[in-house]
């Protein structure tokens, strides 16, 4: 059996984090600077 191997970093924001975006589970910090390295996330206040 092979063994599973971590995705790269690279793989994080198109697979884990825009998906949540787009489903409004997180929401960014800075919304007007999505590029910024002081960028942060956190759950989006549904409900």
């Amino acid at each position: 059996m092979k063994k599973l191997e971590p995705l790269p970093p690279a793989h994080l924001p198109q697979n884990y984090l825009q998906p949540a975006l787009d489903a409004g589970l997180i929401e960014r910090t800075l919304p007007d600077r999505p590029n910024s390295p002081l960028q942060s996330y956190r759950r989006a206040g549904r409900g």
